[in-house]
């Protein structure tokens, strides 16, 4: 019996280690664990003091390059932070600095050092220059021609020279320059007829030896274009913008758009987008735009030959950009409307009479033209005019309306006509005879 129990508790004994860890080995196991977290953290800790450090090291670094990089953006100086919290700005140190090149070559250049905490570097004080102005406007007059030039780290000198381009790279201007201020220079632009917004903008090159410094010389659109009947076929625009007494235009250059034509109309419009464009229409159907950079580009009005083209304007109906252009369709005796939302595509519309001229204002374009004729749109209502009582006499009736103006101040339309006809109105539909004191013709009216 003793034989069988003790091969019983054998059986027990192999089984129970096939299927656990006994206590000697659990401890020794926690040791080694132990003894391998001992060795191990510190390693852990030294890493994420490293990682630490090298974040901190990294934005000290990052502070300094901003600091750096301001002196070579204004090359005024170095802004450092003060114990109260105020920056106070540091001189570059200028000066001649050996550089050394790659094959042992030094040579001496012309620059500064700015250091930054533990960042130093060095900039090269490369020529440049300024315009003064920078920017005129087409038409400028012979006295504004004359432009300033600012030297910084530049030597001018007797062997200076000038070099104007368009943005074509056609050669304008190029002199030579007999300077003795090493930093200061006065150029004359061509003048009568000078710079111009098609072909800006413009380059200005000025070299000595072999330092270079470039700068950029604007040309806006003009500020005044007259139009009228041309006599030449070639001057039928003027353009503008000299200011003399006010609002005065006192020097004008003509402009040669390429046409024959006479023109009639015009209009500018400030809030389309690409930039401003002007709207010029006369006869033979000629529309013209000039638009910034453009120059005049002629545009197809799809008309007659004959057509005449004698009023244009430029509106919002229901908030969409829209020009309207009226005149007299040259097949008969009827009249025509052309619409487009750009300038540039135009649709025409035919209508019963010739029309003389349109205006926007009230929300609604408001066309005038022969026999009393008046018309209002809104552009709610598609393509569709509405004709509305002139308010004249029955004696008065052929009478012909050469010009519209709105007053938004005043609320008021103001159309005139043949033989010193006024009328006037505030919606464009219920008109009012005026007394002008007069029976000359009047063919066109502008509110102040």
């Amino acid at each position: 019996m003793n034989l069988v129990m003790m091969k019983k508790k054998e059986k027990c004994l192999v089984t129970f280690n096939q299927i656990g860890f006994s206590l000697i080995e659990i401890l020794m196991a926690i040791l080694i664990i132990s003894i391998l977290v001992a060795s191990v953290t510190p390693l852990i800790v030294a890493s994420f003091n490293a990682l630490g450090w090298a974040g901190k090291k990294s934005g000290e670094l990052l502070d300094a390059q901003k600091k750096v990089e301001l002196v070579a953006a204004t090359r005024e100086g170095m802004l450092v932070r003060n114990p109260d919290g105020t920056y106070s700005l540091v001189p570059l140190e200028e000066g001649t600095f050996p550089v050394h090149f790659p094959g042992g070559q030094e040579s001496d250049v012309s620059g500064g050092v700015v250091s930054a905490g533990e960042l130093q570097t060095f900039l090269a004080l490369a020529p440049a220059i300024r315009l003064n102005p920078d920017a005129l406007s087409e038409g400028y007059p012979p006295e504004a021609a004359t432009v300033q030039v600012v030297g910084k780290n530049t030597h001018f000198s007797g062997h200076t020279s000038l070099v104007i381009k368009d943005k074509n790279g056609w050669t304008i201007l190029g002199c030579s320059l007999s300077l003795t201020d090493p930093e200061h220079a006065a150029i004359t632009l061509p003048a009568g007829p000078g710079l111009t917004n098609a072909d800006g903008p413009y380059s200005v090159t000025v070299t000595t030896g072999s330092e270079t410094a470039r700068a950029m010389l604007q040309v806006a659109l003009p500020v005044f274009v007259a139009v009228g009947k041309a006599k030449t076929g070639k001057e039928t625009i003027l353009v503008s913008s000299a200011l003399q007494s006010g609002s005065e235009a006192a020097y004008w250059e003509s402009r040669e758009p390429g046409i024959s034509s006479n023109c009639y109309g015009i209009t500018f419009c400030g809030e389309r987008t690409g930039g401003g464009l002007f709207v010029v229409v006369g006869d033979n159907g000629t529309i013209l735009t000039l638009a910034d950079g453009a120059g005049w580009m002629p545009q197809n009005s799809g008309l007659h030959r004959n057509a005449v083209l004698r009023g244009v304007a430029w509106g919002r109906p229901a908030e969409n950009l829209l020009f309207v252009a009226v005149g007299e369709k040259g097949t008969d005796d009827k009249g025509t409307i052309l619409t487009s939302s750009d300038g540039e595509n135009w649709t025409p519309l035919n209508n019963e009479n010739r029309l003389n001229g349109v205006t926007w204002g009230g929300n609604k374009f408001v066309a005038v033209g022969d026999k009393g004729t008046i018309l209002t749109w809104t552009g709610e209502d598609g393509e569709s005019w509405e004709s509305q009582d002139p308010g004249l006499e029955p004696n008065q009736k052929n009478i012909a309306l050469h010009g519209i103006a709105w007053s938004a101040g005043l609320n008021l339309f103001v159309a005139v006509g043949d033989k010193g006809t006024i009328l006037t109105s505030t919606d464009g539909e219920n008109w009012q005879s005026r007394t002008s004191g007069t029976t000359a013709d009047l063919h066109g009216i502008v509110i102040r």
